[in-house]
């Protein structure tokens, strides 16, 4: 995983910039970042290579990652812990379909970012549209949880943010859910890829062993998606997580 794949500088993902800009003027929740991504070219980039990072990981998986998420989510259902997504699929079925595929993550990441084509702008649509509807759920009184049928079928994590939350934070989870969006639509054959959070499976996945294998370097998604949304964070790995994921290590090391 050379570094010079990982190099983009700002003026190539630009154009993606302003149609992400453009996409989230309707969110009123967002305002202040959207202001913060236009100016702050470097730190958006510094952060869609962070997602490029975890996309290259998942292409090179080995068979003990696999082995492990497996394990992973054999012992969560052992324990009743709960799922990280409102997903009701697992990260294992993605993963089989992705290596039976010649698909690369990394590629199509790439691509969505650096050639803005209808894809891209489909996805942001689609991105914006839910955010909005979440956006009016929490307007409308409710306050949004997973679980909620009307709550999942929106996003709505942004109307939970704090005040003073540090607009990196933010972006992770706008990228996050952009390339959830993303995948839905051009990995649409992949019966693992039929809804709006299927995707967090497998970056989640992706995210928790960066986190137990002490991979480097280290990404600043470590500190952002486990810190609660009281303390400026996503709060969407929870301890018990990271300990299913730490578990499943224990029982996966050197099995090939």
């Amino acid at each position: 995983m050379s570094k010079k794949e990982l190099q983009l500088s700002p003026p190539e993902i630009e154009a993606y910039s302003a149609e992400l800009r453009s996409a989230l003027q309707i969110i009123p929740e967002v305002t202040e970042t959207i202001t913060w991504i236009a100016s702050n070219p470097s730190e958006l980039t510094t952060i869609v290579c962070e997602f490029l990072r975890l996309f290259l990981e998942i292409d090179s998986f080995t068979e003990n990652d696999l082995e492990t998420i497996k394990a992973a989510e054999r012992i969560r259902e052992e324990k009743g812990v709960a799922r990280n997504s409102a997903s009701k699929t697992t990260a294992s079925a993605f993963l089989a379909e992705l290596q039976a595929s010649e698909v690369s993550l990394y590629q199509q990441a790439s691509t969505a970012v650096t050639n803005v084509d209808e894809k891209t702008r489909t996805a942001l649509k689609n991105l914006s549209t839910l955010m909005y509807k979440g956006h009016t759920v929490f307007a409308n009184g409710r306050t949004p949880k997973d679980g909620d049928a009307a709550a999942d079928e929106v996003i709505w994590g942004h109307t939970q943010m704090i005040d003073t939350i540090d607009p990196t934070v933010v972006m992770h989870f706008i990228m996050a859910h952009f390339f959830a969006q993303y995948f839905l639509l051009v990995l649409s054959e992949f019966n693992s890829m039929q809804e709006k959070d299927d995707f967090f499976n497998p970056l989640s996945s992706a995210v928790l062993l960066h986190v137990i294998q002490e991979k480097t370097p280290e990404l600043t998604m470590e500190d952002a998606w486990p810190k609660q949304r009281a303390q400026g964070g996503l709060s969407w790995l929870k301890p018990h997580h990271i300990e299913v994921y730490t578990e499943a290590l224990k029982q996966t090391t050197n099995l090939f």
